[in-house]
């Protein structure tokens, strides 16, 4: 029994089939990540609007109890709940921005393949057909 030693031809369309599945397993996940992304935006909304009642209810008790030391704990809380908010924010849009950067990569690593396939196919393909002149 003769085992049959890979071709060029094997080992290219390993090389591609590797490099193509991993690219498709990244953006996979980035889509995934989106989706999470999505439900967390949402999830940010939801709580930005219930701070922002409360805010609003704290100050109509800060009215009419007329307290100094409530009005400055409510204060206090105002500008850390608004601090809070801005790093979210922050770490949002830096998240935001890895994410297209990586999709950005992954189209453009999907292009290079192709391109690169196709050059490597075409220098075979000339190859065998010399050979077989």
């Amino acid at each position: 029994m003769r085992i049959r030693t890979s071709s060029l031809t094997d080992e290219l369309l390993k090389v591609r089939m590797g490099g193509t599945g991993a690219l498709y397993m990244t953006e996979q996940m980035l889509e995934h990540d989106y989706s999470i992304d999505s439900a967390d935006d949402k999830r940010r909304e939801n709580y930005i609007e219930l701070i922002e009642k409360s805010i609003k209810e704290l100050k109509n008790f800060m009215k009419k109890f007329n307290d100094k030391d409530f009005a400055n704990f409510v204060i206090k809380l105002e500008r850390a709940l608004e601090k809070d908010l801005e790093e979210q924010l922050f770490y949002e849009n830096l998240s935001d921005n890895i994410r297209e950067r990586m999709l950005e990569h992954i189209i453009l690593s999907r292009k290079r393949l192709a391109q690169e396939s196709n050059e490597v196919d075409g220098g075979v393909l000339d190859k065998v057909f010399r050979g077989l002149k």
